[in-house]
């Protein structure tokens, strides 16, 4: 028909898919001031994911040791069991709390703000954020490994009461501080 023909001839411009965008994480980010748009959202590298994941290791590490253990002396069996079990346990909650914390942190650049916010559960939250005509100065300071790994802290010097704002294990800083300085 007519209508299919002109609606697939239709195209939606930039902006206006920022601004569909924007609606749909109005409800994810209830922060978010009327007509101020999402630009960019950036985690932390995966080598941070890995470093929550530590204490997990270690102790799946443990746990692989004493069934090992276990399964050589037999007559024992029972005295390790409820230990592996009781370490299973601990190793799932480590996991799944390392797992929520990594994605608790996060930045994000609006067309108005940058927002930086860290969560640790259970424990306490905060939400760090500098206008964008108050930001003086980006850098991001990055060792060895990550440069290697494409990795380091962002810093972001401001004018306003927040002073600076750091996020460590920062990746793809490029897209970063060039949505910054589009937006600014």
């Amino acid at each position: 028909s007519e209508s299919d023909n002109i609606a697939s001839k239709l195209v939606v411009r930039t902006k206006r898919r920022q601004v569909i965008a924007s609606k749909e994480h109005r409800k994810k980010y209830d922060w978010l001031q009327p007509g101020e748009l999402l630009v960019l959202f950036s985690r932390r590298h995966w080598i941070a994911y890995l470093r929550k994941g530590v204490p997990s290791f270690i102790l799946l590490a443990v746990m692989f040791g004493l069934a090992i253990f276990g399964a050589v002396i037999p007559c024992i069996q029972i005295c390790i069991v409820i230990p592996t079990a009781l370490l299973a346990f601990v190793t799932l909650m480590f996991f799944i709390w390392g797992t929520i914390d990594y994605f608790n942190d996060w930045v994000v650049v609006t067309n108005r703000r940058v927002v930086h916010q860290e969560k640790v559960l259970f424990v306490n939250e905060w939400r760090k954020e500098a206008p964008l005509e108050q930001i003086q100065n980006v850098n991001f300071e990055t060792t060895f490994l990550g440069r290697w790994l494409n990795y380091g802290t962002m810093v972001i010097e401001t004018a306003s009461t927040s002073g600076v704002i750091a996020f460590d294990f920062t990746t793809h800083f490029d897209k970063l501080y060039g949505a910054i300085t589009e937006q600014r």
